[in-house]
């Protein structure tokens, strides 16, 4: 379990700095300017704080284990569509989408370390 919830926390991790060098060429590729580079980011955040909460309450009512795997499903089919996006528009739509599973595998993922570990073991484990 631990190896999957870190493996996943590493990738998310990796999804959001990547973020930063993607948006220097979809700048050259598409000609945006400040504010729509920077709704990029705003709406990948939007999504994790929806994606946050719904998927904490989900995984309160179905279970950390089948929240987590959709939250893994939506996140990775997402990051493969945006390869084949047409233009800023859907780019933005899709990284909504995206961000709302990077932001609902977050919390589940502590929360399923939480409930299977206790003392110094979760502190290490959380940090």
């Amino acid at each position: 379990m631990l190896l999957i919830i870190g493996t996943a926390w590493m990738i998310d991790a990796l999804d959001v700095a990547l973020l930063s060098f993607i948006m220097l060429l979809l700048k050259t590729e598409w000609t945006l300017n400040s504010t729509e580079l920077g709704m990029i980011g705003s709406v990948t955040s939007i999504g994790m704080i929806l994606g946050a909460i719904i998927c904490g309450k989900l995984s309160d009512m179905y279970g950390r284990k089948q929240v987590m795997l959709w939250s893994i499903v939506i996140f990775s089919l997402c990051n493969l569509a945006l390869a084949f996006v047409p233009n800023i528009t859907w780019f933005m739509v899709v990284r909504f989408i995206t961000g709302i599973g990077l932001g609902g595998e977050l919390p589940v993922a502590a929360a399923m370390i939480a409930d299977n570990y206790t003392g110094k073991k979760e502190a290490k484990c959380l940090f």
